[in-house]
């Protein structure tokens, strides 16, 4: 009995493992700063050289680049940028390299987006499948009084939640569920 129970725990280790980090730890925030493009996540295992991929969801709008290095150019976006779940979680900030300049250019009205380090899993019909359980999760950008919220769905349950102050007054439009914890 003991060494069911042993080889049941080390087969669910084993499939956690084979599935990767969390993919959660792959989602950050992007902005457009006087042709300047900033990173700001708390993903491990963003280093410069990285694959990244832009995403504004309404439109579905999609630019590929590249991280580059840490830099004082986008030590701004640290000051504006929290995760309201985990406010202690420390903040990355990179510059980004566009590797894309049509899809840039599409995105530069945006100001701030959703940056996801890799390429995500293909979804018929499109979005983004962050799990790569076939079905996409929603992204979705909403107003606090004073900056935008930035959320990922799965059904009714947040995933990730990370805030970015704009510094002036906004009409609120985010449902109250996202702030639970």
């Amino acid at each position: 009995m003991r060494f069911l129970a042993l080889l049941a725990l080390w087969l669910a280790a084993a499939e956690a493992l084979a599935a990767g980090p969390d993919p959660m730890q792959r989602l950050g925030v992007a902005e457009a700063r006087g042709g300047l493009w900033c990173l700001a996540t708390g993903a491990d295992g963003a280093a410069a050289g990285a694959a990244l991929l832009l995403y504004e969801p309404y439109a579905g709008l999609r630019a590929d680049a590249r991280l580059a290095a840490a830099g004082e150019e986008c030590g701004e976006l640290k000051s504006r940028f929290h995760w309201p779940r985990q406010p202690d979680a420390p903040v990355r900030v990179f510059r980004i390299q566009p590797q894309d300049p049509a899809g840039i250019a599409d995105l530069s009205g945006a100001g701030a987006l959703f940056a996801l380090l890799g390429a995500p899993a293909p979804v018929a019909g499109g979005g983004i499948d962050l799990d790569a359980d076939g079905r996409p999760e929603r992204f979705r950008i909403c107003t606090s009084r004073e900056g935008l919220n930035f959320v990922v769905e799965s059904g009714e349950d947040v995933l990730w939640h990370a805030y970015y102050y704009l510094g002036l007054d906004v009409e609120p439009d985010c449902p109250e569920r996202i702030y639970a914890e």
